[in-house]
């Protein structure tokens, strides 16, 4: 029997986790696997005319339609931080630890650490800062702890890097088409 994997994409706004890793979260949930998508901050500033509550109503309702085409069981979005004040603070890092944590994930894929805009920047440190934590009981207490390490992916954001390399190719030529 094989075992159902869980798995959790970390981008900083609604549409990046459907945007940057779309193709690989609609595969693996053909496969039966649950997928999860959490944006960390509303969207309110992502778009060159709409603003304010309007956009973010707007990202957010794509973004759940963007999931329901692609399988995705849940999207999160967190709308207490607007766009572009992503930090990497405590307060996130701990949310981060909940989400991974209340999802069971086997693997969570976010924004390499390294990206040019600040929010997919810090929207990477603040889930790097969390993997230590997730399998500790002693932090963030008031969730269960998972009991095994998560495998932890990066993911390029837009910018043009030079010195960027890909480890692992995922084949999403099978699901390229799912509208």
């Amino acid at each position: 029997m094989k075992k159902e994997i869980n798995i959790i994409v970390i981008g900083a706004h609604a549409d990046e986790p459907d945007i940057y890793a779309g193709g690989t979260a609609a595969l693996f949930a053909e496969m039966g696997h649950k997928v999860k998508f959490l944006a960390l901050t509303d969207g309110c500033c992502g778009h060159y005319e709409q603003s304010g509550s309007e956009l973010v109503e707007r990202r957010v309702q794509e973004a759940q339609e963007a999931a329901k085409r692609l399988g995705v069981l849940e999207y999160d979005v967190i709308t207490d931080i607007h766009d572009g004040e992503l930090l990497p603070t405590l307060e996130v890092r701990k949310e981060i630890i909940r989400q991974i944590r209340r999802w069971q994930a086997d693997i969570v894929i976010s924004f390499h650490p390294a990206g040019r805009h600040s929010d997919n920047r810090y929207a990477g440190v603040a889930v790097m800062d969390a993997a230590p934590f997730v399998a500790n009981p002693n932090a963030v207490p008031e969730v269960p702890y998972i009991k095994h390490e998560p495998l932890f992916l990066l993911m390029p954001d837009f910018s043009k890097r030079d010195d960027y390399k890909a480890d692992i190719v995922v084949d999403i030529g099978s699901v390229l088409e799912k509208n």
